[in-house]
């Protein structure tokens, strides 16, 4: 999830604050020219070579593109509301990627049993949705996406 910060620092512009901490943060501002790509593509390698140890090669290649996809979200919604991320900002989306990295380990073997039973209805030459549906985990998993999608269509269009 710490990996979050460096994706952060390089790709987005880095908010100076007015304050008694001003110095530090015109370094920070200046940070981002000192995480570079190749830095950050040791911190990422680094990062799936630990997950890969503890996890497996599937499973870590699987959380670093879980946390790198909630930094960019984050990243996104950083730029939208403040014009690039700060501090605290950096804080909350690496407590953010932390919660998407832990609820994935502990919901993977789910996830991996719903993929299978999703592949055997695909295998069978009688598919029918209706049967997918049935499925209790498919079925809470496609409410999700309708109710994100409703809800991002009414933040677009509503506000």
């Amino acid at each position: 999830a710490r990996l979050s910060a460096p994706y952060l620092i390089r790709t987005r512009d880095y908010i100076a604050e007015v304050g008694p901490k001003s110095p530090f943060y015109v370094f920070m501002v200046e940070a981002k020219y000192l995480v570079s790509w190749g830095r950050l593509v040791i911190a990422t390698s680094f990062s799936l070579a630990l997950a890969c140890v503890m996890y497996g090669p599937i499973v870590s290649t699987v959380l670093i593109t879980v946390v790198l996809l909630v930094a960019r979200l984050m990243g996104n919604k950083g730029d939208y509301l403040l014009g690039g991320v700060m501090g605290d900002f950096l804080g909350s989306t690496i407590c953010v990627c932390e919660i998407a990295a832990l609820t994935f380990i502990s919901a993977r073997n789910g996830i991996i049993a719903t993929y299978l039973s999703i592949c055997d209805e695909f295998d069978n030459e009688g598919f029918q949705l209706s049967n997918v549906y049935q499925n209790s985990s498919i079925r809470a998993t496609f409410h999700f996406v309708l109710l994100s999608l409703a809800l991002k269509g009414w933040l677009t269009f509503v506000g």
